[in-house]
């Protein structure tokens, strides 16, 4: 199944250690929240079997208009990752009866590799949102755990984001070494699309290596077959790319 990310905001307020915030920050020029008009005008190209994933490189709710942006792709599959950090109740009202494959909700650890708020509003919400699953950086929060959900499973794999977060250890894959991806096989159409409507070859390339071009100003699919695009899927028969240091890489 095809997939784009949505990054509604530039710049997560959780930051994450073990997310390379700063190279995104130091390479992206555009705007950084994401207008719901354009955003809208994008997601009308979208195919209706591509999966809509609220993730991206930021947490959705940084962005103020992220649950009407939810709402408004509801007839594609959808999935949610979220801290629930910025979301309102008026927002989970809002999508609560929303169709999803899957729903993540991070939660903060007590090692300080996040950086939570932790409000009487966070862990309202924190108790009522229903998900798939939970994750954590580390050992969950002792205050959150009176609110999270028993049985539910807990992710706790840290990616190293392609070699993208320098001192987790990575993948050195050689250049003459055919590849595939877990997530996209060797079709390269799980995408990430920014708050200015560039889309980005997946979400590992926070340095911006792998720009299929801008969904804002062309079609679903001149975007995922244009020049770029297509020598970044060459680069999986031969060549250096960040897919050479992902751990979502087979050969």
């Amino acid at each position: 199944m095809s997939r784009l990310e949505i990054t509604t905001h530039i710049g997560c307020p959780i930051n994450c250690l073990d997310c390379p915030q700063a190279l995104l920050r130091s390479k992206y020029k555009g705007k950084r929240d994401m207008d719901l008009n354009e955003y809208k005008a994008a997601i009308d190209k979208v195919p209706k079997s591509c999966r809509i994933d609220f993730s991206g490189m930021c947490e959705p709710f940084a962005n103020p208009h992220a649950a009407d942006m939810i709402v408004y792709a509801a007839d594609h599959p959808l999935a949610l990752y979220t801290t629930l950090q910025g979301a309102t109740k008026e927002d989970w009202e809002k999508v609560k009866d929303l169709n999803y494959e899957v729903v993540t909700i991070h939660l903060p650890d007590q090692d300080g590799r996040s950086h939570f708020v932790i409000t009487d509003e966070y862990l309202e919400l924190l108790s009522i949102w229903d998900c798939s699953a939970y994750s954590c950086h580390g050992t969950i929060d002792e205050r959150v755990l009176p609110y999270i959900r028993p049985n539910k499973p807990l992710i706790t794999f840290m990616h190293d984001r392609a070699g993208n977060v320098p001192y987790r250890p990575h993948l050195t894959i050689p250049n003459n070494y055919a590849l595939w991806c877990i997530t996209s096989g060797v079709k390269m159409d799980h995408n990430v699309l920014l708050p200015d409507g560039t889309v980005l070859m997946c979400c590992m390339d926070y340095g911006m290596t792998g720009v299929f071009g801008n969904l804002f100003e062309q079609s679903y699919e001149e975007m995922l077959h244009s020049p770029t695009a297509e020598a970044m899927r060459a680069t999986l028969t031969m060549g250096e790319s960040i897919c050479r240091h992902c751990s979502n890489a087979r050969i």
